[in-house]
């Protein structure tokens, strides 16, 4: 059954990392609760529908409805640049923008959100659990439970590849802080 993108009750690929994470490794890797993904929240009828963040990344040029006590923070790709193409200069800032503010610090949970909660939404994550030093085959794994027609498994490894070495890509970026905040 496909969800309707604009039901009050449901968000297209939905679900908690944490969660999913740790039943495909079968063990706890992630806290639960803390770390959300999925589509476009335009049409939700609360907040109550993702979980109740307090953070929510956006990572869509449209802006968000505004719910009070929550940091909506948009990241929308500079350019039209493949955000799979993690090599590509656009991307890298891009993707370096995300981590600086996660380093920073937010209040968590976070809610991180493209249009499908597919392809955007699956870089970040997929970026996010390999700094966490996720191993490889769970992070392939729960980036498949968003597959759909438009979408190949093999645009996840080349994300993968591109960011093999996580402190170098993100040199700078104290990736220290995330992963406290995450473990």
């Amino acid at each position: 059954m496909r969800l309707d993108r604009t039901d009050p009750e449901h968000v297209v690929n939905f679900r908690d990392v944490g969660e999913f994470v740790n039943e495909i490794a079968r063990r706890p890797l992630l806290p639960e609760t803390r770390l959300y993904r999925g589509g476009s929240i335009h049409y939700i009828a609360g907040l109550h529908v993702i979980k109740n963040p307090r953070t929510i990344f956006n990572l869509r040029r449209g802006h968000d409805p505004e719910f009070p006590g929550v940091d909506n923070l948009q990241f929308p790709t500079v350019t039209d640049a493949d955000t799979y193409h993690t090599e590509d200069p656009d991307v890298q800032k891009w993707l370096a923008r995300i981590m600086a503010t996660l380093a920073r610090g937010i209040r968590w949970p976070l809610y991180v959100h493209c249009n499908s909660g597919k392809d955007r939404t699956g870089v970040v994550v997929a970026v996010l659990l390999r700094i966490l030093e996720i191993p490889r085959e769970i992070i392939v794994e729960e980036y498949r439970l968003s597959l759909g027609d438009n979408v190949l498994e093999g645009n996840i490894e080349t994300v993968l590849a591109g960011i093999s070495e996580p402190d170098a890509y993100f040199s700078g970026i104290n990736l220290e802080a995330i992963r406290a905040a995450l473990h």
